[in-house]
Order: C-alpha cells, then structure tokens, then sequence
C-alpha cells in the first residue's frame, strides 16, 4: 500500500531514547541451524525468544535482562522453517519484540533465509522488528538476509517504529525525545521480494541507520525495491551498495518525509521503475561523496491510478513537495525513455500522466534541488532533457516558489532524443559551471560559467576512494576553474575534499593560488619520482700510494670525480684518470 506523507516535522530527532544501557545484559550463542522450538539446543528461533521474554527458552543456558541483550550467531545457513503466521516469534517469520543486538560471523558466512517457508506452502519475511509498535534499540551485524517473500510490506526486513508517538507528535506538537532506533552493519539484504511496497527493507516511523551493508536484487511491485522509508525521522546510509533492486517507484530507494542521508554509497542498476530508477524522494534528502549510475525508469504502467508509463527520472525522481541537496557526487549512465535520463524534478505521486514539458523557474511547488561539485555525464533518454529535467504533469494555479540551484558542477556529455541532451530546465546558477550544451538549458549566465565546452571526462570507473567516478583528464577545462573563493556545499561549508576523499582544492596548473576544481573529482599531481639513491662503495687503498678513495655524492659520478684524500700523490691520481 503506498502511503503518504501525514506527519509534520519533529523537533529534537538526535535526543537520547528513553532505553538505558544497564549492566548486566544477556549473551546468547546459536549453536545449531536448526528452525525448532523446545529442543536441547538454542536455535535461533529460541535465543531471539528468550530476548524477547527474558526467560529461559530450549537449550538457551542465558535469558533476556530487558537491557540489550546479545544473541551469538555463528556462522552457517540458518533456514527458516516452522511455518504460520504470529507476532509472537513462535513460527514464520522472526519476530524481535525487545532491545537485541544480533551478532553474525560475517555477512559471507553467516545466512538467515525464508527459503524453508516458501517451500513449505506459507511465504513469509524473514525479520520483523517491533511489530508491536514499542521503543526499541535493535542492532543486526555481519548477516546476510536472504529469500523472503510477503504479501504485504517487507519481503527482507520490516522495521516498524512507534506509530502512536509520531500520531501524538503530529496532533500536540511534542516530542519527548524516545523513539526506536535500528542498526545494520555489515548486512546483505538479497534476493527478497514483496507483492507490496519494500521488497528488501520498510522502515515505518523509526530511526535507521545502515553502514557497510548492501541490499540488491530484491523485488517490490511497488514501491521501493531495495528500501522504503515513510518516517519523519532520520535514515543514514553509508558506505552501502544499492544494486540490482526492481520496483515501479523508486527501483532502489523510496523516501517519503523524513531525513534521508546518504553518503559515500553507490546506487546502480536498480531498473523497472516508471519513476525514479534509483531514487524516489518525497521528503528531505542529502546525498554526499556518492554514485548513482546505471539505474533505469524503464518500467510499465504505474501502479498508482495511471493509465499510461510515466517513464521519467532514471536516476533520481523528486516530487512537488520534496528537497535534495546533492554534493561531491556523480550522476552517470542513467537512462529514462520519456525525459531526465539522470534527474526528473517534480513529480507528484500518484498523478495521472501529461506531455513531458519543459518549464521555468519559479512554476513548481519544489523545496528545490541543489547541486555543489556534482557531476552529471552520459545519462540518455528518447525524450528530452538527457541529464536533468523538469516537468508539469498536474496543472499549476498560484505560482509556488521553487529552487533549481546549481554551483562548480559539470552537466555534460548527456544525450536526448531529439533535443535538449544536458537538460530541459531553468536553472539558478550560482556561478562556475560548465555545460557541454545548452540547448534546452536556462539560467547559465553568472560569474564563471562555460557553455558550449567538453569537460574531458574520463569513463567511470575505479580512481580511488569508495565510489566509481569520471576523473578529469589531463588539459580537462575544469581543472582549476571552480569558485577562487572555495567549493563549498549548499550550506556555506568548504569542501576540503572530494567524492574519493582526496584533497580539495590541489594546484594542478601553477596558479598563485589553489582553486578546486569543478565537479565531483578533484584532479591530484602525479607522485614525484623519487632519485635513486647511489650505491655507496667502500673506500680502498692504491697499491703503494696510500691514497684512499670514497664516492661522491654526486649523481653519475666517474672516477675522475671521486674525492681523493689528503695525502695522495700524483702518481696515485693519474692511475686513477687511466682507469675511466
């Protein structure tokens, strides 16, 4: 079911929880892959139980303490079996009702599947965190989540916050501080699938936090294939691969309210989406130091009322309401038949479908998009605006303010079907960009902005750091050109380094002064080569002369250039002149 954004903005989201670390928590080890219950060894099923009922369950030697206990899961392939439908972790999928931190040996050793649920006749998820609504903290590491399949939300995890605060928050307009927070380091979430939204992940009003984990190949008829979050508060993504996800909104992320971070995170090949092939905003993002490449919009009819595919937004999709704040990141090699192969801005959700139009600043009810050191090359569509477009799918009355801001950046190299290939849109440049072609493109006329110009990208690929990116080549125009005041992102804040994570600005082209370079690469000198450093050679003495010799330091010396001693003769220096 999709939902939409009801609740308004929370005060105070990084308070503390009101869940208090006390001593004395529980540690519980797995010791077989067994999915049964009552048995003299501690399966999974029963160490999760034991947690969530602070008693002693089957061959569990250790109970909860209703602190946050730990669960041991060594490494194996843990299959669920034990087939029905609760919420009370006795069969089907794994239900956590109380503070857990659930250790595995390493994502590549240790599996939880849904595997045995399906082939028993009753599809299932795998995890469900807090389907009671409560406050939680609950940490998954180093596992791999695989196989799930629902008829409802989550067909790998499903998170659900506390429902009942965020209501409470929206009518009184008070939030007390407390609020469930889960966390995954270190996780796969693959090869799961959803009849509804979230094929991998539905986060529903808690706070999320996900680092060094990927989640691919998983499959939502709807809405967010990788991940769905509708929360007012914070989700943060980092160091995490987004890839292979298919969905009709969103493929990879769909993000409605709620701060959603991302930072230093590659979003590719996630396709099937009428919108948004990689991501789908509806709320607040931030994406920093990050990728998103390969994804298509390249779906069939929306599953939102519409009639016909709206088939725009391969990389990113960003409705009416929405913001995104993009820096030190790239937008490469996305694709959407009907218009913004890389971003397609303005898209309310649902809505019934219209000619893609291009249209001016000012006409959109959008917080805006941003841009700062992004770089924006081959992204292609049949339609317009092969980088970036803005459109009107819904009549427009009263002129809404809306922002299209764009800042030492790079829009180049993107193709169009028949016209407009960078972009179809009216922009509020902030000065030294530079545009390969500007057909179809408004607004690039401040202070340090070129037109008409090739970059001289180089392909995307490994150079360094977390994430692929388009180095500059050598002789590149936008080595050197941003803003001599600094790169900063939309804040005001100095971009010290760039999306690898190396040094910004670098003096590549003998400048009095370091300037940064435009897009999301900064340009590095070559490494010195170091000199080699000479051999020494052990000082001798001439037969019967008494003279010693020892190396010069200086480069290729000769013989000739050996300093001699004091004491020899100049019999002993001819021979010397005779041996070179």
């Amino acid at each position: 079911m999709k939902r939409k954004r009801i609740f308004g903005t929370l005060a105070g989201l990084l308070a503390a929880t009101s869940i208090s670390a006390l001593a004395q928590a529980a540690s519980i080890t797995v010791n077989t892959e067994a999915d049964v219950i009552d048995t003299p060894e501690c399966t999974l099923r029963e160490a999760i139980a034991s947690v969530n009922q602070d008693s002693v369950l089957g061959g569990c030697t250790t109970a909860g303490t209703g602190t946050i206990d730990t669960v041991e899961l060594p490494a194996g392939s843990y299959v669920l079996s034990l087939t029905g439908f609760d919420d009370n972790n006795g069969n089907g999928d794994l239900d956590v009702l109380a503070n857990l931190t659930l250790n595995g040996a390493g994502a590549d050793t240790t599996s939880i599947s849904a595997q045995g649920l399906q082939d028993n006749g009753e599809p299932e998820r795998v995890l469900d965190i807090n389907p009671l609504g409560q406050i939680l903290n609950v940490t998954i590491n180093g596992v791999t989540v695989r196989d799930g399949l629902e008829s409802d939300d989550g067909g790998g995890i499903r998170i659900e916050g506390n429902s009942n605060n965020e209501l409470l928050t929206a009518k009184l307009g008070v939030f007390d501080g407390t609020f469930t927070l889960v966390t995954l380091n270190g996780v796969r979430v693959v090869d799961n699938e959803s009849d509804d939204d979230a094929g991998g992940i539905l986060n529903a009003f808690a706070q999320v936090v996900i680092d060094d984990s990927e989640i691919s190949n998983n499959i939502s008829n709807e809405s967010g294939g990788g991940l769905e979050s509708f929360t007012d508060l914070e989700v943060r993504i980092g160091n995490s691969v987004i890839d292979g996800n298919t969905a009709v909104f969103g493929a990879g992320i769909s993000s409605e309210s709620g701060n959603l971070f991302i930072d230093a995170t590659t979003i590719s090949n996630n396709s099937g989406a009428c919108v948004g092939g990689g991501l789908a905003i509806d709320g607040r993002a931030t994406v920093t130091n990050s990728t998103i490449s390969g994804n298509r919009a390249d779906g069939g009819v929306c599953a939102f009322g519409t009639v016909d595919p709206v088939n725009v937004g391969g990389g990113v999709a960003l409705d009416t309401t929405s913001s995104l704040l993009i820096a030190n990141s790239t937008i490469s090699g996305n694709f959407a038949p009907n218009g913004g192969g890389g971003i397609a801005m303005a898209l309310p959700t649902p809505a019934a479908p219209a000619p893609v139009t291009a249209i001016k600043l000012g006409q959109l009810g959008v917080e805006g998009l941003h841009l700062n050191n992004a770089t924006i090359a081959e992204n292609s569509t049949d339609g317009v605006g092969g980088g970036i477009l803005t459109l009107v799918i819904q009549p427009v009355g009263e002129p809404p303010s809306m922002l299209l801001t764009m800042a030492n950046s790079i829009l180049a190299n993107n193709q169009a079907g028949d016209s407009s290939p960078d972009c179809a849109a009216e922009f509020f440049s902030e000065g030294y960009n530079l545009i390969g072609d500007t057909e179809g493109c408004v607004g690039f006329t401040a202070t340090g902005d070129q037109t008409g110009i090739d970059p001289q990208l180089g392909p995307l690929q490994d150079n360094g750091g977390p994430t692929f990116t388009h180095a500059l080549l050598v002789g590149s125009p936008a080595i050197d050109t941003a803003n001599p005041d600094g790169c900063t992102d939309n804040a005001g804040t100095l971009l010290t380094r760039d999306q690898r994570g190396e040094t910004r600005p670098v003096n590549a082209t003998g400048l009095a002064t370091a300037i940064c370079d435009r897009g999301a690469f900064e340009f590095q000198l070559p490494e010195p080569t170091p000199t080699p450093t000479p051999t020494a050679t052990p000082g001798f003495l001439l037969n019967g002369t008494g003279c010693a010799l020892v190396e010069s330091a200086a480069p290729n010396a000769g013989p000739a250039l050996l300093a001699l001693l004091a004491g020899c003769s100049a019999l002993a220096y001819r021979r010397l002149r005779r041996a070179e």
